[in-house]
């Protein structure tokens, strides 16, 4: 393996003092001695095995460049070379010659005037030639020679004394250097050249593998990049494309739009060949000036295919919320207002307080509000903070890490915190998590980073806590089972939810929705008997709220499907079941706010078809009417 850096030297004198030199300055450099063809020869062999810019002197130098067309260094020589040698010519009393490879040496005629020396100059462009232009000097009577080693060799073959001139100490030094500088720029030149290459292969994988159609077009309007994606969804070969005006291969093309006025056009929706297109335009800017335009693009149905792949999958690992307000059954004043509430909360980052009793639906409203937020498609998690003890919960939480504790699982594992990054995480139950546990919850909290159990490594994570209650916090912080900081960390936008006691009038609504949701069959085989049911069970207080209530509903079908309830027995079967008496006396006023709850719903039921509504009830058009216009439903 040759080195970087090669010296072809004419000869060995001049050989001896450049490996002098080269030592001095301690450089690797290799140093040969070879003239014209021989030369050539040598540094082809040299290039072969690795050499990338050659010194040599003179005529030699020339020479290989032009043969070769590779990196030379000139030895360069000067004036005061040929000073010394031009004293001795002083003392011939003849003619001087002065050999040159392929064209004369300026100011010498001038120096050989003033120092009275009768010279003539000769050229030579190879060896041939070279032996010619000796041949002419002795036929001009020449009584000296000055040049190089090749035509110094002939002329002493030919008698003619000859004076070879020497390359000075600082033209050796100067040449070192321009070759070290030549050098590096060559290897950069080479870096270059290979990081254009894997730009090149980079932009070649992203064309032909991205999921998306790729256009680029030039500040010509030129396509010059087309993606087999793009040729996929346009059915449009891309040699067809590629080297034309895009407008002649996309006549509704936006690019050029883009290429006037520099300005991206995002998040677009077109059709394209009967096929619902979304699409991104953006200039290429360079040096502040548009010298291009690509546009992305991907088929809306492949788009909508992948997002319910990744919910499917998210949802097989229990991280996504399933349920939105449009679930959340209910007509009354109360719930209306909650879920006003609730999308008010949803659309800010601050953490949110859900507080109701239990089974009033606290995690519904939790993933609705996720799913009304702008982290929906990310991940929900839920934690109820009562079921765990205080060590498990707290891996849950964190996570830790390998030999953390006897049992850890191998490698580790992520806690919720960290699974819900981007997303929500839902701790319901949060009055029962352990004080200690209270602190490490406020920390991140407050820090917005956690670090599993066993390591020292922080993990920074963007969650919106959701948190809900079924207790008092105010009284838990009385009896100190609950932190104040975090109570006032955790209690920043506050949502309290209705007992179903206080919503009595979606009581057939929801049991509606849970019937045909759940027991399809027996509700639209007995239709009227479950409407008797329902209505009777307005009267019971509901202390479990929806979650009782579907008890008691699935309890009711298994019954009814025995046979044994019918609508003349509803209310003693109803008595049996829940052990209170649903038709208890009421006043006036309750009366009339049963009535037209009754009313109301049966409306709702019938999709507010008043003659569906009136045979539901058992009454006329005309009675359904007037008790709308009394009750002022629907005018």
């Amino acid at each position: 393996m040759a080195n970087s850096i090669s010296v072809i030297s004419t000869h060995k004198n001049l050989a001896e003092k450049i490996k002098a030199i080269i030592e001095e300055m301690q450089e690797n450099i290799d140093v040969y001695t070879a003239t014209l063809d021989e030369a050539v020869v040598l540094c082809e062999s040299l290039l072969k095995e690795g050499t990338r810019v050659f010194i040599s002197r003179g005529g030699n130098a020339k020479y290989i460049e032009k043969r070769l067309g590779c990196a030379v260094v000139d030895i360069s020589s000067n004036l005061s070379d040929y000073l010394e040698a031009f004293e001795c010519a002083k003392n011939v009393k003849g003619r001087v010659g002065i050999f040159s490879y392929e064209k004369p040496l300026e100011d010498l005629d001038a120096v050989g005037k003033l120092m009275g020396i009768d010279m003539k100059q000769y050229t030579f462009i190879d060896l041939d030639d070279a032996g010619r232009a000796v041949e002419d000097a002795a036929g001009d009577n020449i009584e000296l020679g000055i040049g190089g080693i090749v035509t110094g060799k002939i002329a002493r073959e030919m008698g003619i004394q000859y004076i070879v001139i020497d390359s000075s100490r600082s033209s050796i030094i100067n040449a070192i250097n321009t070759a070290k500088k030549l050098l590096q720029a060559k290897e950069e030149e080479i870096r270059k050249a290979e990081n254009y290459k894997i730009q090149m292969e980079n932009y070649k994988a992203i064309l032909n593998f991205s999921y998306s159609g790729i256009i680029a077009i030039d500040e010509n309007c030129i396509v010059k990049a087309f993606n087999p994606i793009a040729e996929r969804l346009l059915g449009i070969p891309a040699e067809e494309a590629l080297g034309r005006d895009v407008m002649e291969v996309l006549p509704d093309s936006r690019l050029t739009s883009v290429l006037d006025t520099g300005l991206a056009e995002l998040d677009q929706l077109r059709e394209i060949n009967n096929r619902m297109i979304y699409t991104n335009r953006v200039p290429i800017c360079i040096n502040g000036k548009v010298r291009g335009a690509v546009a992305t693009f991907e088929d809306v149905k492949k788009i909508q295919e992948n997002e319910y792949e990744i919910r499917r999958r998210l949802y097989d690992k229990g991280l996504v919320a399933k349920y939105s307000f449009s679930d959340i059954v209910g007509n009354s004043f109360a719930v209306k207002q909650a879920i006003e509430i609730a999308k008010s909360y949803a659309r800010t980052p601050s953490t949110v307080l859900i507080q109701g009793e239990t089974g009033t639906g606290k995690e519904l409203f939790a993933q609705s509000m996720h799913n009304y937020s702008e982290r929906r498609g990310k991940p929900f998690v839920a934690l109820n903070c009562a079921v765990l003890p205080k060590d498990l919960l707290e891996s849950e939480l964190f996570g830790y890490e390998e030999g953390a504790f006897t049992g850890a699982r191998k490698g580790g594992k992520m806690g919720l915190f960290e699974a819900a990054h981007g997303g929500t995480i839902f701790l319901d139950e949060i009055a029962e998590m352990p004080l200690s546990l209270q602190a490490q919850l406020l920390r991140v909290l407050q820090e917005k980073e956690i670090r599993r159990l066993g390591s020292d490594k922080i993990i920074p994570i963007d969650v919106r806590v959701i948190a809900a209650t079924n207790k008092s916090l105010e009284v838990e912080l009385k009896e100190g089972r609950f932190r104040e900081d975090l109570f006032y960390r955790i209690n920043v936008l506050k949502l309290s939810l209705p007992p179903l006691r206080d919503r009595k009038e979606d009581i057939i609504e929801i049991g509606t929705h849970f019937l045909r949701k759940k027991f399809t069959r027996t509700y639209s085989k007995n239709q009227e008997l479950w409407r008797n049911i329902l209505v009777n069970l307005r009267e019971y207080p509901w202390y479990g709220n929806i979650r009782e209530l579907e008890n008691v509903i699935e309890r009711l079908a298994v019954i009814i499907e025995r046979g044994i309830l019918k609508t003349g027995n509803c209310a003693a079967i109803i008595k049996e079941v829940l052990g209170f008496n649903p038709m208890p006396q009421k006043n006036g006023t309750e009366h009339k706010r049963d009535e037209k709850s009754e009313v109301y719903n049966a409306l709702v039921e019938c999709g507010w078809n008043r003659t569906e509504a009136a045979e539901r009830l058992g009454i006329s058009r005309a009675t359904l009417w007037r008790k709308m216009k009394r009750y002022e439903i629907g005018t």
